[in-house]
């Protein structure tokens, strides 16, 4: 007998008499084959799920990754995966809730929606996520589960690329994917950034009211917060090209938000 023996025997005891970190680490110790050299996913999963099954998070994170992928004599079942995801995401594990973020904005697994997609983004964004920022910003951007809001996109591209480095850091440097991700969000903020000089130059500067058929507004300073289309398209997500808006929150009174045309607001110089 090797000390690896003697551990598992002592760790499957403690498994068997429901402790969850026993549990865990010996589902660790099957799904990496440290046991014997060879992963025995089988193994792996029925650990995971008791230790699942009392709450831990890391746990019903990797079962849902054993089901979202297959592993050898496990059969492939993001259907089953998804249950375990949105545990382990309501738990606050981050690459969790962008997964759940996924199956609803894809609708492969679970019916199509958008805006449930968004929220599950914004909770792995709020944690720092690197993929969960590019979800949020492209969705932002083009108002999918939200009405678009050009700056929300800008400022989610910037945490992708104050956090990309760190989250890249964890994989191999010559992986291609994650070059191609980390290209694929930059590419993007500069798009977006183009756009934003070409579409809508004053946002996020201080901006004065011109032009309007209410007169009481011509005059009126305040601070272009935001830009994007207010008119929805006829098809879910879609919004009319032409009724691109900025918005404007006023000096006076009161701080009141009103949306202007393009045309309708100059930069006010200090």
């Amino acid at each position: 007998k090797t000390e690896m023996d003697d551990a598992v025997a002592m760790l499957t005891e403690a498994a068997d008499q429901s402790h969850v970190d026993a549990q865990r680490t010996l589902a660790a110790v099957y799904n990496n084959g440290w046991a014997d050299g060879r992963p025995d996913y089988t193994r792996a999963l029925f650990y995971s799920e008791k230790a699942a099954e009392q709450g831990d998070t890391l746990s019903q994170y990797m079962v849902a990754m054993i089901y979202q992928f297959g592993r050898d004599n496990v059969t492939q079942s993001p259907e089953k995966a998804h249950p375990w995801f949105v545990k382990a995401a309501e738990s606050g594990d981050r690459e969790s809730q962008h997964q759940v973020g996924k199956n609803y904005l894809t609708g492969r697994v679970v019916p199509k929606d958008t805006a449930k997609a968004l929220s599950f983004f914004r909770l792995s964004s709020d944690l720092g996520y690197y993929r969960a920022h590019c979800e949020v910003a492209h969705m932002l951007w083009n108002g999918h589960g939200c009405s678009p809001s050009w700056a929300g996109a800008l400022r989610a591209y910037r945490k992708a690329a104050r956090d990309g480095p760190a989250w890249a850091a964890d994989f191999p440097p010559n992986d291609m994917n994650i070059q191609m991700t980390i290209a694929q969000g930059q590419g993007n903020q500069r798009l977006l950034e183009t756009k934003i000089k070409e579409v809508c130059p004053h946002l996020g500067h201080r901006v004065e009211l011109y032009g309007l058929t209410n007169a009481a507004l011509n005059g009126a300073v305040g601070k272009a917060v935001d830009f994007g289309p207010t008119e929805r398209g006829p098809v879910a997500d879609t919004w009319v090209a032409g009724s691109e808006r900025y918005t404007v929150v006023l000096n006076e009174p009161n701080g009141k938000s009103v949306k202007v045309k393009p045309g309708k607001v100059r930069r006010v110089v200090i």
